[in-house]
């Protein structure tokens, strides 16, 4: 049963979402990933960042904002048809 929930079934999903969000969106949710999994590694089970952990995930979070920010807009190529 664990295989179907934590193997299985996860990747399904994303590969289901990735239909309807932009390729900027969904490369900011797997960078911001790792800084996710840790920041819950320290509110649910006690772990504490080091000062590499720390630069490491502003990194991450400051770069994932620029591009958010800053990044340019997706567009369609010129004979791509108009989407819904």
């Amino acid at each position: 049963m664990y295989i179907l929930t934590d193997v299985v079934c996860p990747p399904l999903a994303q590969l289901i979402a990735l239909h309807d969000v932009t390729s900027t969106d969904a490369a900011i949710v797997y960078t911001l990933e790792p800084v996710l999994g840790a920041t819950l590694a320290y509110l649910l089970l006690g772990e504490r960042w080091g000062p590499a952990g720390w630069v490491g995930a502003g990194l991450i979070v400051s770069s994932s904002l620029t591009t958010q920010i800053f990044g340019q807009p997706d567009t369609l190529p010129p004979d791509a048809p108009p989407s819904d």
